[in-house]
């Protein structure tokens, strides 16, 4: 699916965007990059190397015929052992968020931060003054509370702008690739504490407080309508897959993270701004995507073509296009990984999911994946031999 994705991820981004996808030994997902700008800045600190020289050998040498040499390239990473679990990679749409979250980050923090970092400091200053240093000497206490207050002040702006540049990452996963990211979020963070404070873990959201803010986004398109205008199968393929992941309304319901970041100065005020500005902060976010992708995915409204893809995973074949032969249409990859999560949500449910089906599925799955992808890449062009 490497192919696959990689188109995917350029067409989010842009033409002048090029991405990489490897694996590597630890559990986890990242992103790196731009790498063109980070070797150009590294070369370019050879100072025996002429500037003439080195910017004619960039622009013509090193790049291909009629390639841009503005282009960014980024490196995808992921678990080595999740090679050929798909589903996983769904966290992939996570990762390209990060590029749309700079963008933010570079054109809306400093607006934003100018516009609370008054009430952040009084917020702070009160804290300090009820809770003063005790171990400096009276004359120096007056110093010691402006250095704590400065040093709060800079942490808050840091975990506030950590958290937001995570949250969106994950609107623009779910925007792009519907509930599969809300879906692999809840089982990658089965074995995870849920409620630590972003002081305790690199300034990242709460796992509790993230899966909340995605249900709340996605959890409208949750349930199959129910006038009579969804077809049985419909209900047949999804209703597991959307029960289940109704379920986590019970899971967020619980306050535990918000008491958590309460006990803090600083994550009870970099939250605060997060909860009064999140749905601005989102749309912003959500804008720099292309004309084609300012839609969100909707499971409810692909309901119809997922029962396809699913009725085909439990005849075990891959599921790469919709329709019947001859009027079919490649399958999209979000329509793939949801109804990749829709049949394993179904397997679990009625006791089927052991590893045999579940390799099964995945072979399937990045076949289907691979199918679709060759259909839309050569099918136009074979109409016209």
């Amino acid at each position: 699916m490497v192919e696959s994705f990689e188109h995917f991820l350029k067409s989010v981004a842009g033409e002048d965007h090029h991405f990489m996808i490897r694996p590597r030994w630890s559990h986890n997902y990242s992103i790196a990059g731009d790498l063109t700008k980070f070797y150009r800045n590294l070369i370019c600190s050879c100072s025996w190397i002429p500037d003439d020289t080195w910017d004619a050998a960039w622009t013509t040498d090193l790049l291909p015929e009629g390639d841009d040499p503005n282009h960014s390239v980024f490196s995808i990473s992921f678990p080595r052992l999740e090679r050929l679990n798909c589903l996983s990679h769904v966290t992939w749409g996570h990762e390209i968020g990060h590029i749309l979250a700079a963008k933010w980050d570079l054109d809306n923090f400093t607006t934003l931060w100018a516009d609370v970092q008054s009430g952040i400091r009084l917020a702070i200053e009160e804290g300090v003054s009820q809770n003063p240093p005790k171990q400096f000497q009276p004359k120096f206490k007056k110093t010691a509370i402006n250095n704590m207050v400065s040093h709060q002040f800079e942490r808050t702006m840091e975990i506030l702008r950590q958290g937001l540049k995570e949250l969106i990452c994950d609107a623009v996963g779910l925007h792009l690739l519907g509930p599969a990211l809300l879906a692999e979020c809840c089982e990658y963070t089965a074995v995870c504490e849920l409620d630590e404070s972003p002081l305790k873990i690199g300034g990242y959201p709460p796992w509790r407080f993230r899966i909340r803010t995605m249900f709340e986004a996605c959890k409208n398109q949750l349930v199959l309508p129910t006038d009579g205008d969804g077809p049985a199968e419909s209900e047949g393929a999804l209703g597991p897959y959307l029960a289940w992941l109704r379920e986590v309304e019970y899971l967020v319901a619980g306050t535990t993270d918000m008491l958590a970041m309460q006990n803090h100065v600083i994550t009870r005020e970099a939250y605060r701004v997060i909860n009064e500005r999140w749905n601005d902060i989102r749309g912003e976010a959500i804008a720099y995507l292309p004309n084609e992708f300012t839609k969100a995915y909707d499971i409810t409204a692909r309901a119809g073509e997922l029962a396809q893809l699913v009725a085909k995973l439990r005849l075990d074949i891959p599921p790469n296009e919709i329709g019947q032969w001859p009027d079919t249409t490649p399958a999209s990859l979000a329509d793939i990984l949801n109804a990749g999560w829709a049949h394993k949500i179904a397997m679990m449910k009625t006791g089927g999911a052991t590893q045999e089906n579940y390799d099964k599925m995945s072979r399937l799955l990045l076949k289907g994946i691979e199918a679709s992808f060759i259909t839309k890449k050569y099918g136009p062009k074979l109409l016209n031999l």
